[in-house]
C-alpha cells in the first residue's frame, strides 16, 4: 500500500493515479529525476578539481598584480627620485638633493641641478642666497616702518642696515671661489656700514648725512644689479617688483655718481686769487670750468678750510654760477668769516647743484 501525497488516501502499490483526487504518479516521479540530476550537476561544480581550478585562476590575477605593480614602480622610479630632489632643493637640503639628482643622472635636467646644488653649497652660493634674504628682510621692515602713523626715519635706516648686516657680516672673512664676487660682497657689505655711520650726521648736520645716504644708496643700487645680472640673484615672486624698482634706480644711480666723479675732477683744478683779507673776514675770487658734459642750472660751493691736522678752521660758501654751460669758465667770490690766507690752508670743497632740464 501507497500513501497520496495529495489527499493522504491508501492505494495499491501499482495505482498510477489516486482515485480520489486523480493525482499523476508518474509526473512525481519524473520531478524527483529532475531535483537528483540538479543535485549530482551541484556535486560536480564544487568537487575538488574544480576547487582547484578556481584557486590557480586567482592566484594567477594576483601575480599579473603584482608583476604590474612592480613593473610600474620601476618605470617610474626615476620620476619619482626626481620629483623628491626638486622638493628637497627648494627647501635648500642641497646635500640630499644632490645625491638624489646624481642617483638619476642623465634624467631630464638632473645633470644641470647637480651642478646647481654644487654651486649652492660652496660659499659663493651661500652668500648669494643670504644677500636674498638680507634684502627681503630689509623690505619687509620697511613696509612695517611705512605703515606706522609715526615714522621715525633714522632708527628705521638704522633698522634697515642692521637687518642686512646681521645675515651678510659673517662673509667678510669667508674664501670665495670667485674673488670677483668675493671682492664685491665685501664692498656692498661696506656700503652698508658706511650707510649706518652717516646716520651720526642725522641730527647734527642732516644735509651732510642726506648727502652720504644717497650716495650709498646709488652706489647699493648699481651693485645690487651687478648682482642680479652677473650673478644670477633672484628673490621670491612677492618681492620682484621692489628688485626691479631698484635695478630701474640704478641706470640714474650710475648717471649720478659718474657726475659726481666729473664734478669732483673739476673741483680739483680750481684757482683763487685774494680779494681782500681785512676787518675779521676774507674773500677769494674762484676760478673753474665746467669739464663735465651738463648743464647746470645753479652750482655753488661749500667750503671747509682746514689746518695741517685736518681740523676746520673756518667754513664759507660761494655765489651761485646759474645756467652754467659746459666747458664754459666761470668766477664767483669765496666768503670767509676769518682773516685767513689761503695759502697756508687746505681747502675741501663741496659742490651743490642743480642739472638743467
Amino acid at each position: 500500500m501507497k500513501e497520496c501525497p495529495k489527499c493522504s488516501k491508501e492505494l495499491d502499490d501499482n495505482s498510477n493515479f489516486c482515485n480520489n483526487c486523480g493525482y499523476n504518479f508518474s509526473i512525481s516521479t519524473e520531478d524527483s529525476t529532475k531535483e537528483n540530476e540538479s543535485t549530482d550537476s551541484e556535486k560536480k561544480v564544487t568537487s575538488p578539481k574544480s576547487k582547484k581550478r578556481i584557486i590557480i585562476i586567482v592566484l594567477s590575477i594576483i601575480v599579473a598584480i603584482a608583476f604590474g605593480v612592480g613593473v610600474y614602480f620601476f618605470a617610474t622610479k626615476n620620476s619619482r627620485t626626481y620629483e623628491t630632489a626638486n622638493e628637497l632643493y627648494a627647501s635648500e637640503n642641497f646635500e640630499k638633493a644632490l645625491e638624489k639628482f646624481k642617483s638619476i643622472e642623465g634624467y631630464k635636467d638632473s645633470d644641470e641641478l647637480a651642478k646647481s646644488c654644487e654651486y649652492e653649497l660652496t660659499i659663493d652660493g651661500q652668500f648669494m642666497r643670504s644677500l636674498k634674504k638680507s634684502l627681503q628682510k630689509r623690505w619687509d621692515l620697511n613696509k612695517e616702518y611705512e605703515s606706522q602713523t609715526s615714522y621715525d626715519e633714522k632708527k628705521a635706516m638704522n633698522a634697515y642696515c642692521d637687518a642686512e648686516l646681521e645675515i651678510l657680516c659673517e662673509f667678510e672673512n669667508k674664501d670665495f671661489e670667485n674673488s670677483e664676487l668675493q671682492e664685491d660682497a665685501n664692498t656692498y657689505i661696506g656700503y652698508l656700514k658706511s650707510a649706518k655711520e652717516s646716520l651720526k650726521y642725522y641730527s647734527i648736520d642732516y644735509s651732510k648725512y642726506d648727502t652720504q645716504w644717497s650716495k650709498i644708496y646709488a652706489q647699493r643700487t648699481i651693485l645690487i644689479k651687478k648682482f642680479t645680472d652677473k650673478y644670477g640673484l633672484k628673490v621670491d615672486d612677492s618681492y620682484q617688483s621692489t628688485l626691479d624698482g631698484l635695478i630701474a634706480d640704478s641706470q640714474a644711480a650710475e648717471e649720478r655718481l659718474a657726475l659726481e666723479n666729473s664734478v669732483k675732477n673739476m673741483l680739483g683744478d680750481i684757482t683763487y686769487k685774494k680779494e681782500y683779507v681785512e676787518y675779521g673776514s676774507s674773500s677769494y675770487i674762484l676760478t673753474l670750468k665746467n669739464t663735465t658734459d651738463t648743464k647746470f642750472e645753479y652750482f655753488f660751493l661749500e667750503a671747509n678750510i682746514l689746518d695741517k691736522d685736518g681740523n676746520i678752521v673756518v667754513s664759507g660758501s660761494t655765489g651761485s654760477i646759474d645756467n652754467w654751460n659746459p666747458n664754459a669758465k666761470a668766477t664767483t667770490h669765496l666768503y670767509l668769516d676769518k682773516e685767513i690766507d689761503l695759502d697756508k690752508y687746505q681747502i675741501e670743497y663741496t659742490a651743490e647743484y642743480s642739472v638743467a632740464d
